[in-house]
């Protein structure tokens, strides 16, 4: 919303990697479910039944295909943004090389200050939810 209400392309850019990274994490997260249950399996009644059974790989999928339908969405979505965006700073800043670069590090440093509070902020929840339940 911040991105878009300034009209910061490299904001957007960056919103869009981020849900590219989060899909990878996705597939790796997968990986990581099957290497830790392994061939582990649990005596339900007569039968064994493997804790990677059914349920777990379909959410698995469940959850890697929405993931990359979202990112789907968002990077279409980006790209229109900044087509958009592109032309009303060119048609606001000129053709001036030099006003161009300066308003491109200021919407770098815009980034960069946005993205270091969001995360400083959910590690700050995180550490403090972690305090509470270890005392």
């Amino acid at each position: 919303m911040w991105a878009i209400r300034t009209r910061n392309t490299i904001q957007v850019i960056g919103l869009a990697v981020f849900n590219c990274m989060f899909l990878v994490y996705c597939g790796i997260e997968i990986a990581e479910v099957r290497s830790l249950l392994g061939d582990s399996t649990v005596v339900e009644g007569e039968r064994k039944v493997s804790l990677l059974s059914l349920p777990i790989n379909v959410l698995s999928a469940v959850s890697i295909s929405i993931v990359a339908a979202s990112v789907a969405a968002v990077l279409v979505l980006t790209y229109f943004i900044w087509r958009e965006f592109g032309w009303d700073i060119y048609r606001s800043l000129g053709a001036d090389l030099r006003i161009r670069k300066y308003y491109f590090q200021y919407q770098v440093f815009e980034t960069i200050v946005c993205f270091s509070f969001f995360f400083f902020a959910g590690f700050g929840v995180q550490v403090s939810l972690r305090s509470h339940e270890l005392n």
